[in-house]
């Protein structure tokens, strides 16, 4: 979460972000916590926990971005807030960002980049229209990857695998 505040730190605008997560390690969180108060940016900043589906519909659809500085093989979050209309900023080889192209649905700089998730981060802040073209962009992606679709995707997999050729 620190690289978070490298970023928050560098930005043209000073937007206020909400940070939701599980929280799994209580230290990270109380260092995180710690290192806002110090940088001053407590203002700037608000902490949330585990965001359920409903909270997840309120936060993504209200944002004008999400951001998500560590890859994953593949993270829900990316396509959870596509489908919000949210754009993303997820680094690039992240398994989600296989579904959606750099500078249309969102942008993936590279991991630990922080000029370059500053650059993203700044031209969807300082162009809303942008922001909103870019999320519906995405979101219309993201629909096609519902859990029915890859249910059958997997059935596929499971059947030619199975079945003599």
């Amino acid at each position: 979460p620190n690289f978070l505040l490298g970023v928050l730190a560098k930005l043209s605008s000073k937007p206020t972000w909400k940070v939701a997560g599980n929280w799994v390690q209580p230290e990270v969180l109380e260092g995180f916590t710690a290192e806002i108060k110090k940088l001053g940016l407590n203002d700037q900043i608000e902490i949330l926990g585990f965001a359920d589906k409903q909270a997840q519909a309120e936060l993504y659809g209200g944002a004008r971005l999400l951001i998500h500085p560590i890859f994953e093989a593949f993270g829900m979050f990316g396509l959870e807030a596509a489908s919000f209309g949210c754009p993303i900023i997820v680094p690039a080889g992240s398994g989600v960002s296989d579904l959606f192209v750099d500078g249309v649905h969102g942008y993936f700089p590279v991991e630990g980049d922080v000029d370059k998730y500053v650059q993203a981060v700044d031209e969807l802040m300082a162009d809303p229209k942008k922001a909103q073209v870019m999320g519906e962009a995405a979101a219309n992606i993201a629909q096609i990857y519902t859990w029915g679709y890859h249910a059958k995707e997997l059935m596929s997999i499971i059947r030619k695998a199975i079945l003599p050729h």
